[in-house]
């Protein structure tokens, strides 16, 4: 399998400002299974076998709060379930077979999603020549770092979890609402038009925290979301139907 550096060099540098948060989440899950008193195996394994982040997540806190294991299989399901949607925004761009395809689709992250989308930005604003760079390679160098950063962070959060349970002596239901959040938080910058959803979101998932469990906070939390979504494409579609007229 041929990889180009200077195509995985552009992954890593567009993935570089996304690393501070890997580092922080990485840290709190594997903080969250050593002060869980989990098999070291079950927290690592979901880190370098799954590499799910938000699913990750939800998984080892319903498995701590003893929830049924039907919703849990259900609810990580239907985190994933965006994956679909990732993978149906670049089948256009990733035209690689075989095991690199395999590796991009493996390694398709939020992050790196979002390090893919600003690679087609640049593309089509003429920022980058199209010619010049490798995609699949980026996505690769941009997964390849976040993956080994988590996976390090959640090894490091795991045995120091007793040093770190001063910084990290919070609600595991909080953690679950920060995480799903802190993916809301990248799209701010990205998004203008879309800032005042995303803040409605966020306010509506930390406020959540408050009332729900992990396994019923995500559920609220994309429900809600899709009902004020909708709401907000009906507002516009009356706003733009009445300048019509």
């Amino acid at each position: 399998m041929k990889l180009h550096q200077s195509s995985i060099k552009l992954g890593v540098r567009f993935i570089s400002p996304i690393i501070p948060s890997i580092v922080l989440f990485g840290l709190v899950f594997g903080f969250t299974g050593g002060n869980a008193d989990l098999p070291f195996l079950l927290i690592s394994s979901t880190s370098f076998i799954i590499f799910a982040g938000t699913a990750q997540f939800f998984i080892i806190l319903a498995i701590i709060q003893h929830d049924p294991i039907i919703p849990i299989i259900i609810t990580a399901i239907v985190i994933n379930l965006r994956h679909l949607l990732y993978g149906a925004a670049l089948h256009d761009y990733v035209t690689t077979r075989g095991f690199k395809r395999f590796l991009v689709a493996y390694l398709l992250t939020d992050e790196v999603f979002i390090v893919a989308s600003q690679i087609k930005k640049k593309i089509n604003s003429n920022e980058l020549k199209e010619d010049m760079i490798h995609f699949e390679d980026a996505l690769i160098g941009a997964g390849i770092f976040a993956w080994s950063v988590w996976n390090i962070c959640t090894i490091v959060g795991y045995y120091f979890s007793d040093l770190l349970v001063t910084l990290f002596t919070i609600s595991s239901d909080f953690i679950v609402a920060g995480t799903f959040l802190g993916y809301l938080i990248l799209q701010w910058k990205n998004f203008p038009s879309d800032r005042l959803f995303l803040l409605e979101m966020i306010v509506i998932g930390l406020v959540s925290s408050f009332w729900f469990q992990s396994s019923i906070l995500l559920f609220v939390i994309l429900v809600l979301g899709a009902l004020i979504a909708m709401f907000e494409q009906y507002r516009e579609n009356v706003r733009v139907m009445s300048l019509e007229s």
